[in-house]
């Protein structure tokens, strides 16, 4: 007996050693010795606080700016108040900050060679896998390095340009009722119009039909339970974006899980509805949105009965998922903070809006020439302005599992890696004296003489992983604004308040774009 009792004392002993021990090395030990490996190579930042590292500043910055009310004279020097405690990170340690969010380690890197050798290795430097976007949607996005060149061969076909050609009436189709609506309210001397839920509906109701096609009611439910969804997460502030949080059982956690749950259900069901119908023969030959040619790229896939080189109904929900985000909620914003900087800068409005009458026509919007989309110069210059100045997703984020060599950095395993566009698009050095001006010029010559410095634009990421939807937000982005510009001129309305906020996205604060409509 004395013995089994021993034997016992010892197991326990053992087994509260060993969590000590690795409680200790995750808690004080790994993250001293990374802090100790990063500063000997140049970056500073404060000292690792046991547990929180840097949570309690983090906190405080996000709130101050939350609360610090709309930006004097409209200006677009955003990164105060977007992303507040990597700006303040940049201006008191330059250009190699490191913080901690908790015990997990960040660098922020603004050197141009250096992100782009980071892009390019998308199987050294790795997605995260716990961020607040997970939470919402995973699929490509968040697809492993060794996964990663399947998934998009899958998916590549929903996005080709011959397929978003037979989407293009679905947007006209949308962009149409919502013209409907401004012709109904907009009075002949003028009104005032907040322009931001009438783009979230045109996106919800485009995304819906070019997503789920038949089952567009059904695509529309889904999407309004996943915008649910993004508030939950946004209600969490920076705690959302910090991996430990995920770990802990909070009220808030299980809220979220919850919606997230109910979310998969609704998309399970109309994706097994369709993966029958394509198995069955019902479906037609050639699908024309997008759950539909996913479905059938991924049978082509799996044709040889190795269900293992194809899309499980997990990953095909996720996919669904993430086209919301990329489909709704990014081009919601993208439009609207379109439709501000024209709102703001009439001259540029009315040369957009000679481009489009003169290579377009005027002529009803479902008679609209796809081919030419891509004839509209003015147009390019004019969104990759907004997107430089306003990038959708303001910060790329990436992680070593190993020890990895970043150009003559040596990162250790566990450090995460964050580039804030924001900082990035509007560097002087990189862009000149007028980077925080809004000048679309900038582009007449095209994205690679824009800057002073090639590789330093990314508003939709870059390297092999650069997002497979842009051309479908650019060409749906391109068709609302050819519709409006026809049919309306507009102003920024003195009621306008700018305050940007970061929720997933990056959009108008309180979801409000007040602009004055006339209409033409």
């Amino acid at each position: 007996m004395e013995i089994l009792y021993n034997s016992t004392a010892l197991l326990f002993a053992f087994i509260l050693s060993t969590f000590l021990y690795k409680f200790l090395d995750w808690v004080w030990v790994k993250p001293r010795r990374i802090q100790r490996v990063l500063r000997h190579q140049g970056f500073s930042g404060n000292s690792y606080k046991p547990l929180i590292g840097d949570l309690v500043e983090i906190g405080v910055c996000t709130l101050k700016a939350n609360r610090a009310g709309p930006l004097d004279n409209l200006s677009d020097d955003i990164s105060t108040r977007i992303l507040p405690f990597l700006h303040d990170a940049i201006q008191r340690y330059g250009k190699r900050p490191i913080m901690w969010f908790g015990t997990t380690p960040a660098v922020i890197i603004l050197e141009p060679e250096l992100i782009k050798e980071m892009l390019a290795n998308y199987t050294t430097f790795h997605k995260p896998n716990q961020t607040a976007m997970l939470e919402v949607a995973k699929g490509l996005f968040a697809c492993e390095a060794d996964r990663w060149p399947m998934n998009r061969r899958i998916i590549n076909p929903a996005f080709h340009m011959e397929k978003l050609k037979v989407m293009v009436p679905a947007f006209c189709e949308s962009i149409g009722e919502l013209l409907d609506k401004w012709d109904n309210i907009v009075k002949p001397e003028g009104s005032e119009v907040n322009v931001w839920p009438y783009v979230n509906i045109f996106t919800s109701d485009a995304i819906a039909r070019t997503a789920f096609g038949s089952n567009f009611e059904e695509g529309r439910n889904i999407f309004s339970n996943l915008a649910e969804l993004a508030m939950l997460i946004h209600e969490l502030g920076p705690f959302a974006f910090i991996p430990q949080y995920w770990v802990l059982p909070t009220r808030m956690k299980m809220k979220i899980q919850r919606k997230r749950r109910q979310v998969r259900g609704l998309v399970r069901e109309v994706v097994l509805k369709r993966m029958e119908e394509v198995r069955a023969g019902k479906a037609a030959a050639s699908a024309t949105d997008l759950l539909g040619i996913l479905l059938e790229s991924n049978l082509e896939e799996t044709k040889n009965g190795n269900m293992k080189k194809g899309l499980s109904i997990e990953e095909v929900i996720e996919e669904c998922k993430l086209f919301y985000l990329g489909g709704q909620e990014t081009i919601t914003n993208f439009i609207t903070w379109s439709l501000i900087f024209l709102g703001k800068h009439l001259e540029w409005q009315q040369r957009l809006r000679d481009e489009i009458i003169q290579v377009l026509g005027v002529a009803n919007i479902q008679s609209l020439d796809f081919s030419k989309l891509n004839q509209l110069k003015i147009m390019n210059m004019v969104l990759n302005e907004v997107l430089r100045l306003y990038p959708l997703a303001p910060a790329l984020h990436r992680e070593t599992r190993e020890d990895t060599k970043l150009g003559n950095i040596m990162l250790p395993a566990g450090v995460n890696i964050l580039v804030p566009l924001p900082s990035l698009h509007r560097n002087k050095d990189l862009w000149g004296d007028d980077a925080l001006e809004f000048k679309p010029e900038r582009f007449k010559d095209g994205i690679a003489k824009a800057s002073k410095t090639l590789g330093v634009y990314y508003p939709f990421s870059g390297g092999p992983r650069t997002c497979i939807g842009q051309n479908y937000a650019l060409v749906e982005t391109k068709v609302a604004l050819a519709a409006i510009l026809q049919r309306f001129s507009f102003q920024l309305s003195p009621s306008y308040k700018h305050d940007p906020k970061l929720i997933l996205t990056l959009q108008p604060g309180s979801n409000e774009a007040n602009l004055i409509l006339r209409k033409l």
